[in-house]
């Protein structure tokens, strides 16, 4: 148990791997995991997707509804599939965690569909 003073470091990719919220394959992308009904059984601290505490982004919660607006607009409108079928996940870090050489195909959906 801390002591008044002590510091405390916040590992968020510590904490998005850890098995025991994101079962035995932490690094295998799995949607399926942000289910109303996994996201329920979920400890709620486990994913802090824009960090946390006093330096967590103020602007959060607009981004995700902004995200799912774009997402859904794009999805009526085309198709996406991998430009590499076997493609491997690997992550590089910049400023944020991402895909490395991770090539998206769009293709416009018919009209009416």
């Amino acid at each position: 148990m801390g002591v008044k003073g002590d510091q405390v470091i916040f590992f968020l990719e510590g904490l998005h791997r850890n098995s025991d919220y994101w079962g035995t394959d932490v690094d295998t992308f799995d949607p399926d995991r942000f289910l109303p009904e996994a996201v329920e059984k979920r400890h709620p601290d486990a994913y802090h997707p824009f960090g946390a505490g006093i330096r967590s982004c103020i602007g959060f919660r607009f981004s995700l509804k902004e995200a799912t607006m774009v997402l859904t607009r794009l999805y009526q409108r085309y198709r996406f599939s991998l430009k590499d079928k076997n493609y491997q996940l690997k992550h590089v870090e910049t400023l944020t965690v991402k895909p490395k050489d991770l090539y998206v195909l769009i293709e416009k959906r018919p009209a009416g569909l």
